[in-house]
């Protein structure tokens, strides 16, 4: 699997403050990634660095995978200030014609992600989640290479979280990469890879399934532990589903059995 980014051994921080001390990680292309962590744990450092917000000779983008600006793409948290038009649909359809995507298309992601109402909207007198909901739609049609998502979905209702994870997993199906950094566990289960960050280090890497094992390092970060996790593990100790399953659904249908 292709590499998008290397970073090896990462020592950075801002006024004599370190962050992080000797990290090292690789993202892979065509995967979706968690970055979780507790306030001041450097995750949305390591967005800027990834993006080329801060520089460090520690952060290695691989040129070949990367031929335009528009590759690696960061969303926020924050008012979107590159949204120009007055109107959603406007918007939209200037990002339509430069992403030629066909009129059917993008009618189906809008009746899919139930934006249509927004259409002859300001996109800056939405809500927080309608800003948040649009901005990811317009990530989503630029299709980059890398789409990094600073805590930029904290404020869509949980109901919206489907359809949204649906999306990134076709971006990473295309070959595209999305790393969600948050402390929201909620997202610690939807991922193909979970990086726990604690005080400037990896406390955590692995694959969600895993989780079930590691209540002490989000006890230890301060973090929630996934409900879903703590669910699995307590009936998997009394014996009630055969083995650890964290897909609310399939434990349903093993509890039905």
């Amino acid at each position: 699997m292709e590499t998008l980014v290397k970073i090896k051994n990462l020592t950075f921080g801002y006024d004599q403050k370190l962050i992080f001390t000797n990290l090292s990680a690789s993202i892979l292309a065509g995967k979706f990634y968690t970055v979780l962590g507790g306030m001041g744990s450097g995750k949305s450092t390591l967005a800027h660095l990834l993006c080329g917000m801060e520089q460090s000779k520690s952060v290695k983008v691989m040129n070949s995978s990367f031929t335009n600006p528009q590759d690696i793409l960061l969303l926020t948290s924050n008012e979107p200030t590159d949204m120009m038009e007055t109107t959603v649909q406007k918007e939209l359809h200037f990002l339509q014609k430069k992403t030629h995507i066909s009129s059917e298309q993008l009618g189906e992601l809008l009746k899919q992600l139930e934006l249509s109402y927004l259409l002859p909207k300001n996109p800056h007198l939405l809500s927080n989640s309608e800003k948040q909901m649009v901005m990811f739609l317009c990530a989503f049609l630029k299709r980059p290479k890398l789409l990094l998502l600073d805590d930029s979905l904290c404020f869509v209702e949980s109901s919206k979280r489907k359809v949204l994870v649906e999306l990134i997993k076709q971006l990473t199906e295309e070959g595209s990469s999305v790393i969600y950094f948050t402390s929201d566990t909620k997202w610690a289960l939807s991922c193909d890879s979970l990086v726990l960050l604690k005080d400037g280090i990896i406390a955590y890497e692995g694959e969600p399934q895993e989780l079930g094992k590691q209540e002490r390092v989000f006890v230890e970060a301060h973090l929630e532990f996934p409900f879903a996790a703590d669910l699995a593990n307590k009936l998997r100790y009394y014996e009630a589903i055969p083995n650890l399953e964290l897909d609310m659904g399939k434990v349903v249908d093993l509890l039905w059995k």
